[in-house]
């Protein structure tokens, strides 16, 4: 009877069938059962860290200890499937495209139709497996291989629905959670998006400053600087707008008024996510140029190959602009966004890493400092939840 409400395809639905089919039906059973599919976005994560430059550990660590991803990893929803599958189906890509091997491309082509069947943001995976390929010097058709297998899981399961409910889920559902145009409120919906991201990637807390270190290797730090100005000046506005006479028009006005705790830590969030949002971009349109003029590799020699950089900054920026088209958009849906944020923030453009991402202290720094955020919100969730049960 869910089915016409489910914004997702059913295959964590199945999932949690064969849980409580072996395990029995309790939360901890659930939950335990779900752990396995963490354990999994971890390791893909320090597979495809250390085949880009030997970051492994502190990459999965990092991620690890990310409050998005600490407190949904035993989660029973279907965010952390699809990002570990997606994550495995990127790791298995590059792998496959460098060797030339034909059982990688498969599998890459089979983890990325697997994470579209946990959830739909599994497909924005069909673009990226074509693109990066293209962005090779030596290109093979064998390179294409996931694109097709993943698009032939994918069919599979339109034609199996369409047969059992005489209609295509996927397209009904996409329906039903996007934001249509004649609301008018496109402009307050981007601005929560924006508070999402930064909700999902505001770690550690200083991601402003940590941005910006990695940006004083790149030689190319201009775009990232205008970028956190830019974050600066939206955070101001967001306090400004729901504090005190609003700038918005009057229907969107009632919406936006907050107290000033709220107000600023909207801001802090708002700041974030523009920041990561220009970040990336900066980062991508770096390597497009690198890419376009091949004699800057040799001048500049970058730490991460520019082909990569792009699939990740699509990566990122696709997932950012699928969610800022639904009604709903939370922070676990970016949960996918965090591994190229992650790769991009430890890699930078330019030749030296610097001594803010080689030394012991600071790699160490990051991961406490982020840990301790994702504790202490894990341990106010505890302590909300207890409240609004008694209440």
């Amino acid at each position: 009877p869910f089915y016409p409400y489910s914004a997702n395809p059913p295959l964590q639905a199945y999932a949690l069938a064969l849980a409580i089919g072996a395990l029995g039906l309790s939360e901890i059973a659930l939950h335990l059962a779900c752990l396995p599919f963490s354990a999994l976005a971890v390791y893909a994560m320090y597979t495809l860290a250390r085949q880009l430059g030997g970051h492994g550990l502190f990459a999965a660590l990092l991620m690890l200890s990310t409050p998005v991803f600490l407190l949904s990893s035993h989660s029973v929803m279907a965010d952390v499937p699809a990002m570990a599958l997606s994550l495995l189906a990127i790791a298995l890509l590059l792998r496959g495209v460098e060797e030339d091997r034909t059982g990688l491309l498969v599998a890459a082509g089979v983890a990325a139709g697997i994470a579209a069947l946990f959830k739909y943001s599994g497909l924005s995976l069909l673009p990226l497996l074509g693109l990066y390929p293209l962005l090779k010097p030596r290109t093979r058709a064998l390179h294409f291989v996931p694109v097709g297998v993943a698009a032939a899981l994918f069919g599979t399961w339109i034609v199996i629905d369409f047969s059992i409910s005489g209609e295509i889920h996927v397209a009904a559902a996409l329906l039903r959670e996007t934001l249509q145009p004649s609301t008018g409120t496109g402009g307050l919906q981007f601005a929560g998006n924006l508070m999402g991201l930064g909700a999902a990637t505001i770690f550690p807390p200083l991601l402003l400053a940590w941005s910006i270190a990695a940006a004083r290797s790149t030689h190319r730090s201009t775009g990232l600087a205008v970028g956190l100005v830019a974050a600066a000046a939206a955070g101001l506005l967001f306090v400004v707008m729901t504090t005190g006479g609003p700038l918005l028009a009057p229907e969107m006005a009632s919406q936006l008024q907050y107290d000033v705790e709220n107000a600023i830590l909207g801001a802090l969030f708002l700041a974030a996510g523009s920041a990561a949002l220009v970040f990336v971009a900066a980062r991508g349109i770096y390597a497009v140029r690198m890419l376009s003029r091949p004699r800057l590799l040799g001048e500049e020699k970058p730490s991460l190959d520019p082909a990569v950089a792009v699939l990740l900054a699509c990566w990122f920026l696709g997932l950012v602009a699928m969610n800022s088209l639904l009604v709903f958009a939370t922070p676990k849906y970016l949960l996918p966004g965090l591994a190229p944020l992650i790769l991009l923030l430890i890699h930078p453009g330019g030749a030296s890493p610097g001594r803010f991402w080689t030394a012991p202290v600071g790699r160490t720094g990051i991961v406490a400092t982020t840990l301790v955020l994702a504790l202490a919100l894990a341990w106010t969730a505890h302590v909300q939840s207890g409240f609004h049960q008694r209440a």
